[in-house]
């Protein structure tokens, strides 16, 4: 019998799109409470879908490689220290702040092309920066549970962690940028 049927894919899928989905929700009620930055300064809704991507990617990329390590029996699924989590972190958690400071520079120009009310490209840097290592925080954190959570109920990690973990990231994204501009006193 093989280890993955479309049955078992199914049973593994369903319960964590449908949380996906709810938190999903959660994350545009929350751009809904923050309505009033977001007229203030566009640029940082502007700047919402491509960090929130980011976010979902990270998650991603790091809950794939938890996963084929869980699998390998390279980390166990408990809070230990390991070197290939420890490396894991670190290697995603730099793709995170170049990507984010990346990412503030190609939205600082674009918001001066398309004449968005913006910010300078210092706090473009800044709150992106800020928001985008909260939001990794988080996504990590996330994912490590919820994959040593799945790992340990015999459901596959790459299975259900990563629909999760991504709306996880949308929702985080969404706080993370309101609270990056409040904390940087732009509004």
């Amino acid at each position: 019998m093989p280890a993955y049927t479309a049955r078992k894919i199914v049973q593994e899928g369903i319960p964590s799109l449908t949380l996906s989905v709810v938190i999903s929700l959660a994350s545009g009620s929350i751009l809904n409470r923050g309505i009033e930055l977001f007229v203030a300064l566009p640029v940082l809704l502007a700047l919402t879908p491509p960090l929130a991507g980011m976010a979902g990617s990270i998650g991603s990329i790091f809950s794939s490689r938890l996963s084929t390590a869980l699998h390998l029996g390279l980390v166990k699924p408990r809070i230990e220290h390991s070197e290939v989590l420890t490396r894991n972190v670190f290697a995603v958690s730099t793709i995170a702040i170049v990507s984010s400071m990346y990412l503030s520079l190609v939205m600082y120009i674009l918001s001066e092309f398309a004449g968005i009310r913006g910010l300078s490209l210092f706090e473009m840097a800044e709150v992106t920066v800020m928001a985008a290592i909260l939001v990794s925080s988080i996504t990590l954190i996330a994912a490590l549970f919820i994959s040593f959570l799945s790992y340990r109920r015999n459901l596959d990690p790459g299975s259900t962690t990563i629909p999760i973990v991504t709306a996880i990231g949308d929702l985080a994204t969404s706080i993370s940028i309101i609270l990056a501009a409040r904390v940087l006193g732009l509004v």
